[in-house]
């Protein structure tokens, strides 16, 4: 089944997108498809190539993308007109969704968030974290032996090019003599930027990282309430979190019925405070509800479905 995936991110974007969608690629070739992945401009290449994919340029007009028989599309920059477009060019289109706030013209929805049970779409979905997309590798580091020394993995994403991290590593730091940190900074900003003054003594920074083995390392995540939320879960890390756009808010809510500690907006202070107490607690209250296995059973629903949608493209 040809298979035409489209993850937009950017340096004012990030990786969130193309991140779950990798998964989600992985998971559908796993069960026969074939997959092309197209991003803007060819963004995030590097990370797709480490998952086995090729990044190709999605056109600049989206209404000439080739047929499929499947097309996976997850941005919050589609019109619907060009969403209505795609009807005769797909044999089932799936849009990836976060927030159920705009037009939507698809087939099948798919929002493995933590609060998606609570939204409503037109079109069938699957909704939930029984769906979410996480990399199997994350699972695999539940449950291992930490190392002895404390260490904090800070990471804002693919929009943060080191002045978020750096200043609540900076806090953190200075509150807690004994810990160590990891800090994040996006590939996709070329020079990291981070706060003058701050010690490297027990700081080590990223430019761009293998998020799996940084998780397997640390005690505690500490970064924004996006998609890596539920990588931090999977790994059975404690975390403290915070929005960085209006896009997070659903998340911070959910996230703080769940026992999380979730700030609706960066305050390295208060976020090193809560960070501390998290340590010292250890739990981890989304263990429970995310649990292995959502991509698979994702693309299994995503390819039963496009099954009865009849021979339309």
């Amino acid at each position: 089944m040809e298979t035409i995936i489209l993850a937009d991110c950017g340096s004012e974007i990030g990786l969130g997108h193309l991140r779950r969608c990798l998964v989600l690629a992985t998971a559908l070739a796993g069960q026969g498809a074939i997959c092309r992945v197209m991003t803007p401009e060819s963004s995030g290449a590097e990370f797709a190539f480490a998952a086995g994919f090729e990044v190709e340029p999605w056109p600049e007009n989206l209404a000439t993308l080739p047929p499929a028989e499947l097309l996976v599309a997850d941005s919050y920059r589609l019109p619907l007109a060009t969403m209505q477009g795609w009807s005769g060019l797909f044999g089932c289109r799936v849009l990836i969704d976060d927030l159920a706030d705009r037009g939507i013209d698809a087939d099948l929805v798919l929002n493995g968030n933590l609060y998606a049970a609570g939204l409503a779409y037109a079109a069938p979905a699957l909704l939930g974290p029984d769906y979410a997309l996480i990399d199997p590798a994350f699972f695999a580091q539940r449950g291992q032996e930490r190392a002895v020394r404390r260490r904090a993995l800070i990471a804002f994403g693919g929009t943060d090019d080191g002045h978020i991290g750096g200043a609540v590593a900076a806090s953190l730091l200075t509150l807690d003599g004994q810990l160590r940190a990891d800090v994040v900074i996006s590939p996709l900003h070329a020079e990291p930027h981070l706060p003058d003054g701050l010690s490297r003594d027990r700081l080590k920074l990223h430019h761009g990282a293998d998020m799996v083995a940084l998780m397997g390392q640390a005690s505690l995540y500490i970064g924004a309430a996006g998609s890596t939320v539920l990588e931090a879960a999977a790994a059975g890390l404690p975390m403290v979190v915070a929005a960085l756009g209006e896009n997070q808010r659903m998340n911070i809510q959910a996230l703080r019925a769940l026992g999380v500690t979730a700030f609706d907006a960066i305050d390295p202070a208060s976020m090193a405070e809560a960070a501390g107490a998290a340590l010292r607690q250890g739990d981890v209250p989304l263990q429970a509800l995310v649990q292995p296995g959502g991509a698979e059973r994702a693309a299994g629903a995503i390819l039963a479905h496009r099954a009865t949608q009849g021979n339309r493209a």
